[in-house]
């Protein structure tokens, strides 16, 4: 077993769940904080508040699936805003 293998071992058992998925809830903890704070957290599709941070999804202003350059779209930071993860699921389906 590699050294990297024994630490990522603990740490899954420690957290009791996978170091990667627990990563992204912290940086989704953060991320919603910082919204908050900036008072960011009105829903780009209903306009309502964001209230809790399992309700806040990453949505695209512009669609990137149907764009020229989706690559480009998809991770262009002027593209994205916040969204209820309903509002945004939602829009998705249209």
């Amino acid at each position: 077993m590699t050294d990297m293998k024994k630490y990522r071992d603990k740490d899954n058992k420690a957290l009791g769940m996978n170091i990667s998925v627990a990563q992204r809830k912290l940086v989704r903890s953060l991320l919603f904080k910082e919204i908050k704070l900036n008072g960011r957290d009105a829903c780009f599709r209903c306009g309502q508040p964001i209230e809790d941070e399992t309700d806040f999804s990453l949505d695209h202003i512009r669609a990137w699936r149907s764009s020229d350059n989706p690559k480009a779209d998809y991770f262009d930071v002027n593209n994205v805003t916040y969204s209820h993860l309903y509002c945004n699921k939602k829009s998705q389906k249209h």
